[in-house]
């Protein structure tokens, strides 16, 4: 499996690293990965995402805003993000 494919769950994408989150942000926002306004770590350590997927349990979560974007992710790695302003 890549660092992003489509979910089978109805979740957005499937990631396996904090690089692929980073992938499916830049994506979302249409910019390059490189041209995002704030480091990934202003949000939250990468560390911290990779150590959660490799061990979390399919049912937990993490949530946590990012770039503009609500961002959830589950310890089986579907990613759901949603644009703050789209949730007024």
């Amino acid at each position: 499996m890549g660092l992003i494919s489509e979910s089978e769950d109805g979740a957005d994408n499937t990631i396996e690293s904090a690089t692929g989150l980073i992938y499916c942000v830049a994506e979302e926002k249409d910019k390059n990965p490189a041209e995002m306004e704030n480091p990934l770590h202003d949000a939250i350590d990468a560390d911290v995402i990779d150590r959660f997927l490799q061990s979390a349990d399919h049912q937990a979560y993490i949530k946590f805003e990012y770039e503009g974007l609500r961002i959830k992710l589950t310890g089986g790695g579907d990613l759901m993000i949603t644009r703050l302003a789209d949730e007024d």
